[in-house]
């Protein structure tokens, strides 16, 4: 494993954290997984930031609050949600700014973490998200309400599938639509990571 992330190849090095993060050894492997946060390849340093958000403390949660502002929107996607799983204090106020982002992955990201801290804000911003004019916007959007189960939007959800413009994430929005109602209709009003809009 050492060899692999010392590798020339950004490949191996890609594979081998991957197989780290696989394998829950990020303990282990600490000094190499700091250094691959400043690897060339976006690929590498995104993995890295993963990777930090299973090792936790001071000098990861620097380390991927630096990466917010890395050249790399799949870098600084993967930093959000580093901070995220560290449960970093700062988190919110950090990565508020980034659900105005322009690239849906990174803004996705943002409001994922948002909602699941349960801000005011970012159920507004995960509205505007799917309403955004970007068909990649609205489908990232979508695959947040998807991930965190977000049942009480099923009929807003099952609205937008109806009216969008773009087939293809209408027929997401359809498929969406119909989990949300199966988990609606299976769970108790006030599960956490239901928000209201």
């Amino acid at each position: 494993m050492q060899v692999k992330l010392n590798s020339k190849r950004s490949s191996d090095r890609l594979r081998a954290l991957r197989l780290i993060l696989a394998l829950s050894l990020c303990d282990h492997f600490e000094k190499d997984i700091f250094a691959a946060a400043n690897d060339t390849s976006p690929e590498v340093r995104a993995a890295a930031m993963a990777a930090l958000g299973q090792i936790g403390g001071e000098t990861s949660r620097r380390i991927c609050e630096r990466a917010l502002c890395d050249r790399s929107p799949l870098v600084q996607a993967a930093a959000i949600d580093a901070l995220d799983q560290m449960r970093a204090e700062r988190r919110a106020e950090l990565v508020g700014p980034k659900t105005d982002s322009e690239d849906a992955d990174v803004r996705a990201a943002a409001v994922r973490c948002l909602l699941k801290m349960r801000m005011q804000k970012a159920a507004g911003a995960l509205i505007t998200m799917l309403q955004d004019d970007r068909a990649d916007h609205r489908c990232a959007a979508l695959w947040v309400v998807d991930q965190l189960k977000l049942a009480t939007l099923a009929p807003r959800i099952s609205e937008f599938a109806r009216s969008d413009p773009d087939p293809r994430i209408a027929r997401i929005g359809q498929h969406v639509a119909r989990r949300l109602e199966r988990i609606r209709a299976a769970t108790v009003k006030g599960r956490p990571a239901e928000v209201s809009a």
